[in-house]
């Protein structure tokens, strides 16, 4: 995520509100003090989110990030936690402590998020605010039909086929991911995309700009400019740096693309890599287990679960097991890839 050593001294002319587009939806973000409009346009620099000449009244939904203290909470939710904080919800609305600020989500109609940053030390720091602005964003943008899947995007060549590779962190996504886009395949993201439901089908985009990436797995790797896109470690990751995509693989971005394959990777250690058909059903079972939001945010969990359905219906699904070769073999994950969109 965007680095925010210097957010809090940072300083702008004046507090106004911005606008940012992705999937022809349009996100409202509003400030009401200076370092927060400078923390909102340094987070949003990592996304791939495009700035906008927007207005209030074509707005499809607003995200407010409030300095004051937040109301008091409704009665009667129920309460449980999450990596990094506390849900309290009902069947309509959700309220996330987490890092010394709570993020207030309503109802999926309201098309509005807001964020009341805490005002303790611990609370302004980089970690908390990455982890505050990390929650709140994919929560504005479920409030339009834009889904988080945590999952690198990839598309093969010589056919055109968007693989998905959907994963936890430290499951291989963003090795498969620089191994495919070295050997020529376009990338949406490493790590993150968002759904949407289109006339034809299941649609993703990236969401998440820069690669993030440990030292160990670069270790006699071979690409061109490496030096040039690695760029500083992670606040809330000191054991990963960021890698810029557009400098590594000019020209291979691509903003959004149909998934034809899921692709679910398992590290194994073997010596050789594998491909296993996976049911549809597990397929579906293993996203909801990735997607936990989809049944936590009542009010979005049906049209969720409902996107997530269609991706497994679209597309071929396979579990596969990466062995030694897929890293040690600088096209061996793309050899192994496109032999399989030629069988299918």
């Amino acid at each position: 995520m965007p680095n925010c050593e210097t957010m809090l001294e940072a300083r702008v002319e004046s507090v106004s509100g911005s606008f940012y587009e992705i999937a022809d939806r349009l996100l409202s973000v509003e400030t009401d003090a200076d370092w927060t409009t400078r923390l909102a346009e340094v987070f949003f620099s990592g996304l791939h989110l495009l700035p906008s000449l927007g207005s209030d009244t074509a707005a499809h939904l607003r995200l407010k990030i409030i300095t004051e203290p937040p109301p008091p909470l409704p009665t009667n939710l129920e309460r449980f936690k999450v990596p990094g904080g506390i849900c309290h919800k009902n069947h309509q609305s959700y309220f996330l402590e987490v890092k010394g600020s709570r993020i207030d989500v309503d109802e999926k109609d309201s098309k509005q998020v807001r964020v009341w940053l805490g005002n303790t030390a611990d609370a302004r720091t980089r970690v908390s605010l990455i982890t505050v602005m990390a929650y709140a964003v994919p929560a504005a943008l479920r409030r339009v039909g834009l889904y988080d899947l945590h999952a690198a995007a990839l598309i093969e060549p010589q056919s055109g086929t968007c693989f998905l590779f959907p994963g936890p962190s430290r499951s291989g996504k963003t090795s498969l991911s620089l191994r495919l886009a070295a050997s020529g395949w376009h990338y949406l993201s490493d790590d993150m995309v968002v759904l949407s439901e289109g006339e034809e089908g299941v649609e993703a985009r990236g969401l998440r700009r820069p690669f993030q990436m440990s030292d160990d797995p670069l270790a006699g790797h071979q690409l061109p400019r490496l030096n040039d896109a690695r760029s500083v470690t992670i606040p809330n990751d000191s054991e990963k740096h960021r890698l810029d995509p557009e400098i590594l693989f000019p020209g291979q971005f691509a903003r959004s693309a149909q998934p034809g394959v899921l692709c679910f990777p398992v590290i194994t250690g073997e010596p050789r890599s594998r491909l296993e058909e996976t049911t549809k059903a597990e397929a579906m079972m293993r996203l909801i287990v990735m997607c936990p939001w989809s049944n936590y945010d009542s009010s979005a969990a049906r049209e969720h679960l409902r996107v997530l359905s269609h991706l497994v219906r679209q597309c071929h699904t396979y579990t596969l097991h990466a062995g030694r070769d897929i890293f040690d073999e600088p096209n061996g994950a793309s050899t192994l890839l496109t032999r399989l969109v030629k069988e299918v």
